[in-house]
């Protein structure tokens, strides 16, 4: 038998029917939703006269848009009122488990499926947010999702999907103190380039990542997309079963140890002699990480700050400080932060406590179970400290640049509120954008073009010609396309007003005429050329419905997010991949707003200079396109076969569906 790597085994195991040319349609054990994406993907469905497919597959939490002040309510923060009254309106009536505010479970989403016991070994979980990834290090191939993918995965319970390429990293060593996952996570990513995983699932291996702890295996695969994979995973061994015994939602007693069966122990892991379908294959273009210059496996752990910790020491102080309990001597900000965190004291010697995740986001993180816990540590530390003292700490507590205050329990135990800050802020401190209305809305004045075309709706694709506007800039993500701030009080066919708002506008809101965008010749132009890694970093599905508002049907760059290039296709916009060199020269000969002309029938693009530039797609990404099919309504027609599958999936591993479990109360 062919060696298999972990994920060939995952993707094979939920594999319903083979569509040819590497597609394949894919069962999802898990849909996990949230407040942003969750509604729009619910709605979907019910415009469409349609029922959930699974519900008890689907779970819900609200978390990209809610306050973190203690006692908060839905319209704490304003611009979440609505969306978390439209993701518990539509959760009810359509049967979904919502983990509400207040309620044990509610929580940053990609962490509260793994803490409440949801996520388990061998599923397969989606979600409509970029670091769904992080449930990979679980032994889950998660991955994330649009909006489009979502609501089909919601009436179908499967996904239409190809299959990437894979990518093993070893890590070889062992981390020295004070160094964390995020360490780690963060040195590939300066190793190798935020575009290394695009295409690619990555399986992490090696002694320092079999050395981590389950959290810091799940920052690892979380922080696998800022390589520009869609997938991280790491293999599950007996330290990932002992983490998820006792969960909530967990299988329990005997279906608990069928879960665990196909686990094996961690020393199997580091054997070099094991049967061919055990062990993980080298794939092609495999890379691989080694440990540190100078660093010796056997080298002793020293107490004293490592070298090269720098900025992080002089802002989180030395860890070994000792603390004078009765009179608060020496009781620095990061040890307060650690004895506070909701997640406990930092696992590592050197370090203090741990920044959050991302920029900006201060969401209450976990799935509650802990919060309570933390706050009654947070209020009798507080006592012990005297009130001059407990005055300092909240000021340096607010000042520490870069901060991220993960700890939302400790900060309600000091006293502390941090308003929740959306992705890449304007403004530090503030959840709105500086000198702008706090609704959101654009300013007086400020109307800038746009073509009025309906985005979501897939009309069919087979010529289009016009001007093609040269947008050279490399990585730009999604929040450059469209900031998440008008995701939350704007509809799809709004958002064309705001498209790369931050490169089209000055901060007065006026327009920008250095901005090429903004160039008459430019006005309308249904054609995009970008540099490489265009529409990176997270899911949403807005950056696609943006470039629709302003007329963009086709995008040209030499490669793209793996989940942007998607969720183009769930649009009926064409994302064609072209050589960097082809990409540059059309560039320049479009500069005076010379028209190209894309031919799908034919699969070219003719240049300014009467070149035709062949390009490649996959045929049946090609024939949705040309006709505008809607791919619900082709993977409806088997459903006779997806509910044949489950019936015999339910009786192959009962403990993957929920029922056969019932959370403990």
């Amino acid at each position: 038998m062919q060696p298999r790597t972990l994920f060939d085994k995952l993707w094979d195991a939920h594999v319903i029917r083979e569509l040819g040319d590497g597609w394949a349609l894919l069962h999802i054990d898990r849909h996990l939703l949230h407040d942003l994406s969750g509604p729009p993907a619910l709605n979907d469905v019910r415009t469409r006269g349609m029922a959930l497919h699974d519900p008890e597959l689907v779970f819900a939490t609200p978390d990209h848009a809610v306050s973190s002040q203690p006692g908060r309510v839905a319209t704490t923060f304003p611009l979440g009122g609505k969306l978390h009254a439209g993701l518990k309106q539509l959760t009810g009536a359509m049967g979904v488990q919502l983990f509400d505010l207040g309620e044990p479970g509610q929580g940053i989403v990609h962490v509260m499926g793994p803490e409440m016991g949801i996520v388990l070994p061998g599923l397969t979980v989606i979600c409509g947010d970029s670091h769904t990834c992080t449930n990979g290090g679980l032994g889950a191939m998660a991955f994330g999702v649009g909006s489009s993918e979502s609501t089909h995965a919601l009436a179908t319970q499967t996904l239409r999907q190809q299959k990437p390429r894979r990518m093993r990293i070893r890590c070889e060593g062992r981390l020295a103190a004070g160094v964390t996952a995020k360490d780690l996570a963060l040195h590939l990513i300066g190793r190798l380039g935020a575009a290394a995983g695009v295409g690619y699932a990555i399986e992490f291996a090696g002694p320092a990542v079999e050395a981590l702890d389950v959290e810091g295996r799940l920052t690892l695969c979380n922080l696998s997309v800022e390589l520009g994979a869609r997938f991280g995973m790491v293999a599950p061994d007996e330290a990932t079963i002992d983490w998820l015994r006792g969960r909530p939602y967990a299988p329990q007693g005997e279906a608990f140890e069928a879960c665990r069966c196909g686990v094996q122990p961690r020393r199997n892991h580091r054997c070099r002699c094991r049967r061919p379908d055990d062990h993980l294959g080298h794939q092609p273009r495999a890379r691989h990480c080694h440990r540190r210059r100078g660093a010796r496996p056997g080298a002793r752990r020293h107490r004293q700050r490592p070298r090269g910790m720098g900025r992080r020491a002089r802002l989180h102080g030395p860890a070994g400080q000792r603390t004078d309990r009765r009179h608060g001597r020496g009781l620095g900000v990061h040890r307060l932060l650690r004895q506070l965190s909701p997640r406990g004291p930092a696992r590592r010697r050197g370090g203090g406590a741990r920044p959050a995740r991302g920029r900006g986001r201060a969401r209450l993180g976990g799935a509650g179970l802990r919060e309570r816990q933390a706050c009654r540590r947070g209020r009798r530390a507080a006592r012990c400290l005297p009130r001059r003292r407990l005055r300092m700490a909240r000021a340096r507590l607010q000042h520490v640049r870069g901060r991220q205050r993960r700890a939302g329990a400790a900060a309600a135990a000091l006293g502390l509120h941090f308003e929740p800050q959306l992705r890449r802020p304007p403004g530090p401190g503030r959840a709105h954008p500086p000198r702008e209305p706090r609704d959101g809305r654009c300013r007086s004045g400020h109307r800038p073009h746009h073509r009025r075309e309906k985005p979501g709706v897939n009309h069919p694709f087979t010529t289009l010609t016009g001007p093609a506007v040269p947008l050279m800039r490399p990585n730009v993500d999604t929040d450059v396309i469209i900031r998440i701030e008008r995701l939350t009080t704007l509809g799809k066919t709004e958002l064309g007003p705001y498209a790369f708002e931050a490169l089209r506008r000055r901060p007065d809101g006026s327009e920008d005429a250095d901005c090429v965008l903004n160039a008459p010749r430019f006005r309308d132009a249904p054609v995009l050329l970008a540099a490489e890694n265009f529409g990176c970093g997270s899911s949403r599905e807005g950056a696609v419905w943006a470039l629709q508002g302003i007329g963009v049907r086709c995008v040209i760059a030499p490669s793209y997010g793996d989940i942007f290039w998607s969720n183009c296709f769930q649009n009926g916009v064409l994302p064609i991949t072209l050589p960097v060199a082809q990409v540059q020269a059309l560039a320049a000969q479009c500069e005076g707003g010379a028209p190209v002309t894309v031919d799908l029938q034919a699969c070219t693009v003719a240049a300014p200079d009467g070149q035709a530039i062949a390009f490649t797609i996959d045929p049946l990404r090609r024939e949705a396109l040309l006709h505008g099919l809607d791919d619900i309504g082709l993977t409806l027609k088997d459903d006779a076969l997806i509910r044949a599958w489950q019936a015999a999936d339910r009786r192959r591993r009962p403990w993957a569906w929920p029922t056969a479990a019932r959370p403990r109360p």
